[in-house]
């Protein structure tokens, strides 16, 4: 998996995933996103086009970035979930406790 970030603003960065979110790539978004938060970050937008799959170890990973966030007060958003990790996070029900937008540009208007 690829990660890429972009700062939108002082407190607002966008996370670019590429690729799949599974057991071999997890540990790689829980570190970039905590370093995102330790560094100021408040709103966490993971951008999840190019997520082509997400295992349980995946979501595992996007629900610790999620309750690190939260500790820092701050708020997590997916965006422009596909096919796949959308069913997944379905299946899981965590499209309930979970912001998605679809696309990141709809995600970093709204606060």
């Amino acid at each position: 998996m690829d990660l890429s970030f972009d700062k939108v603003s002082d407190s607002q960065t966008v996370l670019h995933l590429d690729g799949r979110l599974d057991i071999e790539t997890a540990a790689k978004l829980k570190a970039m996103s905590r370093k995102l938060i330790d560094d100021g970050t408040r709103d966490l937008i993971i951008d999840m086009q190019g997520v082509s799959f997400v295992d349980s170890s995946g979501l595992s990973a996007v629900v610790s970035a999620l309750k690190y966030i939260r500790e820092h007060e701050g708020k997590l958003k997916l965006a422009s979930v596909g096919d796949q990790p959308r069913t997944a996070l379905s299946l899981t029900l965590l499209d309930r406790i979970l912001d998605i937008y679809p696309s990141v540009d709809e995600a970093t208007l709204l606060n």
